[in-house]
């Protein structure tokens, strides 16, 4: 396909994870990029790189963040409609539970393209990780019904806050 100049959506959805990621001294690395998917062209908007972070104590573990979005061209007048959307909390290296790969602890997450419990999509929920026996995320949609994505920053504040910290603490090592 033909490079195609970057739509409005794309900058303003970059614009606002640069100033969030920015904000708390984490690296930018932000890249939008058409990506072929059940055979249309969507508008892909992500981090290229897992994004290391430090919680507000230590605890074991290499700790990073990924974001990213997913946007569905609406023609003829070159909207766009959110697909998806993922912010994440991963960790890799802790010896409880034992895991050396990469764990996604907590996603805050918007799925437009899948249905929920009610009439519509299932909108914003949030994946926590649950361990074994289980060992697959759990999906818990939010109360309030909304198809807009979570707030880069309100999100970054909750992964590196002392509450989730003190939440961790203990529970992986």
């Amino acid at each position: 396909m033909a490079r195609q100049r970057e739509p409005a959506v794309a900058k303003a959805v970059t614009k606002e994870a640069n100033a969030a990621l920015a904000h708390r001294n984490l690296r930018r690395a932000i890249r939008s990029e058409w990506v072929p998917e059940d055979g249309i062209q969507m508008l892909s908007v992500r981090t290229t790189v897992a994004i290391p972070v430090q919680l507000p104590r230590q605890l074991p573990g290499k700790w990073s963040v990924h974001l990213s979005w997913l946007f569905q061209p609406i023609p003829p007048d070159g909207e766009f409609e959110l697909l998806r959307s993922s912010f994440g909390l991963n960790v890799a290296g802790l010896a409880r539970p034992a895991t050396l790969e990469v764990r996604n602890l907590v996603r805050y997450d918007v799925d437009n393209g899948r249905p929920g419990p009610g009439d519509g999509a299932l909108g914003r929920h949030i994946n926590v990780w649950q361990p074994p026996p289980i060992d697959d995320h759990v999906h818990y949609p939010t109360l309030e019904y909304t198809t807009d994505p979570w707030n880069v920053d309100e999100v970054l504040s909750f992964f590196l806050s002392e509450s989730l910290a003190d939440d961790l603490d203990g529970r992986v090592g």
